[in-house]
């Protein structure tokens, strides 16, 4: 019989199940069943599988018990069993090396994998299985998960996108807010909550499972007892079956009063010796017959407690494994047992069980007392632990060995703080990690071993984006450290990062080479090539270009650095590439990005992706890609929440705002950019707050509201130059800063920033500030009446802008020539320009732009171009197609770029009816021109 017909009372919930199953394959989702105790969750959940496998759907199953919750991967381990063999050699190299490792199929070697790798090993595995067809991932019981494989579980189903993947959980209900489960929010779910059976389902499940069919005042009694919960509905049962009658009606049902009495009375009617039987049963965190048996000394007869606990439905098995058949049994007999008892047994487990980890927690729970012995042995499961990346239960077992390092080693006990602080730290936990650690700071007095801690300290501030916090511990670490070279040379790097961050460069720099000295006598090759690229990067901001010759020197002691994983900012080819999209070197530099993003994707690194993506944003925002640069900077934002990173969230929000105010969305724009800036303020990130606020000022130029813009841009623009920040490339908001003033007539404000703007472009040959700095020294110029020199500013612009791949400011300078052109009355050639401008800006989308430039082209007069002719630049794009000349021969003779080529032959095409080149071809006549 199928196991769902099995079910009594549950007919709506099985009708939703098997909905639910039927739509996996159109997509992810999620049906998470939850009840208090015994109420049916897990024969729902069987019948799902039942169901599931009836109809050729694949299955994942696991069911986590409570004594699995602190064993590394053992939920990961059971989802993925049957399926090994199958999926790992389908896996990157590095995928399936961490995933091995963490399910120890593979010895630990080298770096711990990444909990992302595991984590992106799975979702790789799901994806594979599912082509297939639907899948079901089915958790029984999901409250127990142990945390490394909740972690991986999460990683991967919120990263799902069509997959036909289905999630079928069950989750106790404990009284108070429903129990969170791991994938709920990155999956559409159900909640299905089981409520009492009614009472002629509790009176069908006495008569088909105990053969009772009690008197109907008998069974209503019964029935309110229970709460119509049929665990508790079935005790009661076999209560009045062995007591042989049924009560008076003043007499009580033969029942203890409560949850925990009732399971005691299930479990009294085993005899003592097979209650110690399974007191080892509910103490391992994956029970087998064969260390049952050891424990017990006597294979007969503890075999023959198994089978009789498993005919009292107290236990189950299948091969090998054993388990209770509801977690409530085995926690009540393990808590009954007395403490002298259960400290003899995990002694005994500790000598029996052949896992690192798990032999380590016994010998822990048998401790009676600081053992230094037990200690040392837990640091070497959570250092395992670690390795097999699972840093929460690394810091779980860490915590432990702290708890029994006597009061005497206190030099010990703060090690042992430091390690799990630097443990929760990589799981992200790092509230706790500055608990540990600012118990240990209280308790050590000042000096070296202090200022370790400080240090650590400042780093979970850092973390946790408290830059203010960070940098006033790590000055203080530093007063500390006494003179060790390297611990010096980590504090100085961690200033110089929270200085730059802080917005003070040129402190930054100082620290960074203050770094540098301490890492040459410290002979450290990676704190020698990190100090190094925070030179170059502090070197590059205070306008001194692109040091090769540090960033070379770098990358060849990265090659013989000890493993590492910096700070993103600090990473040689992240650092490298951000110069080179500073520098206009966009190919380059995306290049170097993508590559990034590649290595990245394969380790699931996303904590440095949040990083990369909103870089990546900001570089195809200016490139004119703003469709991409909007995907990653969405992608960016979602990371960044995802890792817990606010610096990140913040980044991403500004790259967002940016893209959205040249596109001209001034809602949108502004919500991102005033969220960036809340977020930027509130952490202290002074470099994340100026580019918001360089977003709110462009935006506000585009509306045309000159007043607004300055009370953005000005404040930046003077604290900046304040500061000595001498690269053009990072201060793109000059120029619209200059055109806000010169729209205000405060043309001597202008002057000033023009002359120091363009001096900086030409001293370190910045095309983009050669383009924009001749622009601005153009609009100076015309607003002072002086055209012609407006007008041969504005051509050496478009000479540095056909260097340069970045359509919009090219577009802006052509809006500009085209408006000089016209105060010249030069209309024809002022309407071409115009137009010019006005191609690029809808090609790219720009609505304020173009909306700007269509008010140029009225004020010029005259009629504009209808549907069916030309206008003056189309009309000379087709004369050369029609020539025979490629798109990019066009281009070069026309000063445009090939995508507005391509986007006027576009409009071309749908004016005239045409399709391709050869009917364009045979339909052109000149007439054809306005």
């Amino acid at each position: 019989m199928d196991a769902a017909q099995e079910l009594i009372g549950r007919d709506d919930e099985l009708s939703l199940l098997v909905r639910f199953l039927g739509s996996v394959a159109a997509g992810p989702r999620a049906l998470v069943v939850e009840g208090e105790a015994g109420i049916g969750k897990t024969a729902l959940w069987q019948a799902g599988l039942t169901r599931s496998r009836a109809v050729g759907q694949r299955t994942l199953a696991c069911r986590p018990a409570g004594s699995e919750v602190k064993l590394s991967f053992a939920a990961l381990g059971d989802l993925l069993a049957e399926v090994l063999e199958e999926a790992l050699p389908a896996l990157p190299v590095p995928q399936r090396r961490a995933l091995q490792v963490a399910l120890l199929l593979a010895e630990p070697e080298g770096e711990p994998p990444d909990q992302r790798a595991i984590g992106l090993a799975l979702l790789n595995v799901l994806r594979t299985l599912s082509t297939r067809g639907p899948l079901l991932v089915a958790i029984d019981d999901a409250q127990w998960l142990d945390a490394p494989s909740a972690a991986v579980l999460a990683f991967a189903l919120r990263r799902l996108g069509a997959e036909p993947i289905g999630v079928l959980a069950t989750v106790r209900l404990t009284g108070g807010e429903p129990p969170a489960v791991v994938f709920e929010p990155w999956l559409p779910a159900e909640r299905l909550r089981l409520g009492p059976l009614n009472l002629a389902a509790v009176h069908e499940l006495l008569r088909t499972g105990l053969g009772l069919s009690p008197s109907r005042p008998t069974l209503v009694r019964l029935h309110q007892a229970a709460g119509g919960n049929p665990l508790f509905a079935l005790e009661l049962g076999r209560a009045l079956l062995e007591q042989g009658r049924e009560p008076a009606v003043d007499e009580p049902l033969p029942v203890p009063a409560g949850l925990r009495a009732l399971v005691r009375a299930r479990l009294a009617r085993l005899p003592a010796p097979a209650r110690r039987s399974l007191l080892a049963v509910a103490a391992l965190s994956r029970p087998t017959v064969a260390l049952a048996v050891a424990v017990g000394g006597q294979e007969e007869r503890t075999l023959a407690d198994l089978v009789r606990a498993a005919r009292a439905e107290v236990i189950a098995y299948e091969g090998e494994r054993i388990w209770f058949t509801h977690p409530l049994l085995a926690s009540t007999l393990y808590s009954e047992a007395p403490l002298g008892q259960r400290r003899q047994l995990h002694g005994r487990l500790a000598e029996l069980v052949s896992d690192g980890e798990e032999r380590a927690r016994h010998l822990a729970l048998a401790a009676d007392g600081p053992d230094l012995e037990v200690a040392a042995t837990l640091d070497e499961a959570a250092a395992t632990a670690h390795l097999r990346g699972a840093p929460g239960a690394a810091a779980a077992l860490c915590e432990q060995a702290r708890a029994l390092t006597p009061g005497d080693r206190s030099g010990e006990r703060r090690r042992r703080s430091m390690e799990a602080a630097s443990y929760h730290l990589l799981a992200g936990d790092t509230s706790r990690a500055r608990v540990l650690l600012e118990e240990a700071v209280s308790s050590v007095a000042p000096g070296r071993e202090r200022a370790r801690l400080l240090q650590r300290l400042g780093q979970v501030h850092y973390h946790e984006d408290s830059w203010a916090t960070a940098e006033e511990l790590l000055a203080r670490a530093l007063a500390e450290a006494e003179d060790t070279p390297s611990l010096c040379c980590e504090i100085q790097q961690g200033l110089a990062f929270a200085r730059h961050v802080r917005g003070d460069v040129p402190a930054a720099a100082g620290r960074a080479r203050a770094a540098l000295e301490l890492a040459e006598r410290a002979a450290d090759p990676q704190l020698l090539s990190e100090s190094l690229v925070l030179v170059s990067l502090c070197e590059f901001f205070l306008g001194h270009g692109i040091r090769r010759d540090l960033m070379e020197r770098a990358a060849e002691l990265e090659e013989s650095a000890r493993p590492a994983q910096p700070a993103p900012l600090w990473s040689r080819g992240m650092v490298w590439a951000s110069m080179l999209m500073w520098a206009d070197q966009f190919q380059a530099a995306r290049a170097g990005f993508e590559e990034l993003h590649r290595r990245m994707l394969e380790r699931g690194d996303e904590g440095s992706l949040a990083f990369l993506l909103s870089n990546l944003s900001q570089l195809e925002c200016w490139a004119g890609n703003w469709d991409l640069a909007a995907r990653y900077a969405a992608e960016g934002e979602r990371l960044a929440v995802l890792t817990g990173q606010g610096a990140m969230v913040s980044a991403n929000l500004y790259a967002k705002a940016l893209v959205e105010a040249h596109r001209g969305l001034p809602d949108t724009a502004r919500t991102a950019a005033e969220q960036a800036l809340a977020h930027a303020n509130a952490s202290g990130n002074a470099a994340v707050a100026l580019m918001s606020l360089s977003a709110l000022g462009f935006l506000e130029l585009s509306l045309g509201n000159p007043a607004a813009a300055h009370a953005h841009l000005g404040p930046i623009a003077q604290g900046l130059t304040a500061v000595g920040l001498g690269e053009p490339g990072v201060l793109r908001f000059l120029p619209d800063e200059v055109e806000t003033l010169i729209e205000l007539g405060e043309l001597a404000q202008a002057r000033v920033l023009v002359d120091a703007f363009e001096e900086r472009g030409r001293a370190l040959d910045r095309v983009w500030a050669l383009a924009t700095g001749a622009r601005s020294r153009a609009l100076l110029l015309a607003a002072q009446g002086d055209l012609a020199g407006a007008h041969a500013a504005l051509q050496r612009a478009l000479e540095a802008h056909e260097r340069l791949d970045q359509p919009f400011e090219r577009g802006r300078t052509l809006l500009a020539l085209g408006t000089v052109q016209r105060r010249q009355g030069e209309k024809r050639a002022a309407r071409e320009t115009l137009e010019r401008a006005l191609s690029i800006f809808d090609q790219l989308g720009a609505r304020l732009w173009a909306e700007r430039t269509r008010g140029e082209l009225r004020r010029i007069g005259g009629r504009t171009a209808s549907r069916g002719q030309l206008s003056e630049t189309e009309a000379r794009i087709v004369a050369l197609v029609c020539a025979g000349q490629t798109n990019d021969q066009v281009a070069r003779a026309l000063c445009l770029s090939a995508k507005t080529v391509a986007w006027n032959l576009s409009k071309v095409y749908r004016k005239l009816g045409v399709r391709s080149r050869t009917e364009l071809a045979a339909r052109w006549q000149p007439s054809n021109r306005r």
